[in-house]
């Protein structure tokens, strides 16, 4: 089977900007958006004695990959936003909202101005938040999904404005069938070993296992093919090899097929697709010796 190299080396490389503004202000009224950016706003006010101050922190993703276009992060396809914020060791809050809460990404927070945080974002398409701890982000299940993190450190009483990009910390990986699938195929289940499944917030995978990843159902397109798709923890800086199996078992549980795919390359940001028949076609070994030169009778003369 054929490794679709190209959809590594060209896919279209998905940025998910963040514009993160931490305005002082001695009002109450909020900064104006940028006038081209949609963006998700996070309000912070800072109480002491003397004067509250506000901090306006900006989330706008913006695409570059066609068809997507600039958006706030429902219209990026991000269905949670979670937030934790932290003085040295000890939280100060932590907040979790999906898209379809009423004010989806606007959050009020008192704060000390004389102290320095930390924030932790991050937005992502699972059922349920995410949890932190000790340093570690866990998706539900230990199931992680497409995901954009953010971390900075800030004192409200000296930092004005901070421009930031989110980035996306999976990759995803697509087998695409050309063969259709066959029809006591009832389900599917890929192993990928010695993966992450949680992730450190100083920027690795984390909790290194063989995950497994189950299709409990098969959509078939009109001509019988399939496919699946999932997102893996990886790097930024360079693809990362990981084994993948994919078996396809029937209602029984018995295996109707299974294929390993060896060295699989992939990287954060980008999309890795394997095409080919799974089903029709088999893997064989093919052993191609030659005798060595063989010698007649000596004849003398």
């Amino acid at each position: 089977m054929k490794h679709s190299v190209n959809a590594l080396t060209k896919a279209e490389k998905v940025v998910t900007c963040v514009l993160f503004s931490l305005c002082v202000l001695s009002c109450t009224k909020d900064d104006e958006p940028e006038t081209d950016i949609p963006e998700t706003v996070i309000h912070v006010d800072i109480n002491d004695d003397q004067i509250q101050e506000h901090v306006t922190i900006n989330f706008a993703p913006v695409y570059t990959m066609e068809p997507m276009t600039r958006g706030d992060l429902s219209a990026s396809g991000m269905t949670r936003l979670d937030v934790w914020l932290y003085e040295g060791t000890t939280e100060i809050s932590a907040v979790h909202q999906t898209s379809s809460d009423v004010g989806f990404g606007s959050v009020s927070q008192n704060l000390n101005k004389t102290k320095t945080y930390t924030l932790y974002a991050i937005a992502h398409k699972a059922t349920a938040a995410c949890t932190l701890t000790d340093g570690i982000i866990a998706w539900p299940d230990d199931k992680p999904k497409e995901s954009f993190f953010y971390t900075t450190n800030f004192s409200p009483a000296t930092a004005s404005t901070l421009n930031c990009a989110m980035a996306r910390i999976t990759g995803k990986f697509t087998l695409l069938t050309i063969d259709a699938v066959p029809d006591d195929v009832d389900h599917v289940r890929f192993v990928i070993k010695d993966t992450g499944t949680r992730f450190n917030v100083s920027g690795s995978p984390a909790n290194i296992i063989d995950r497994q990843v189950d299709f409990a159902t098969i959509s078939r397109k009109t001509d019988g093919t399939t496919s699946f798709a999932f997102q893996i923890l990886s790097t930024s800086d360079a693809p990362t090899n990981f084994n993948i199996t994919a078996t396809a078992y029937a209602a029984d549980n018995s295996i109707v097929e299974t294929k390993t795919f060896p060295a699989v390359p992939i990287r954060n940001n980008y999309r890795t697709t394997y095409s080919g028949a799974f089903f029709t076609t088999s893997a064989m070994s093919l052993t191609f010796t030659a005798d060595d030169w063989n010698d007649y009778d000596v004849v003398n003369f």
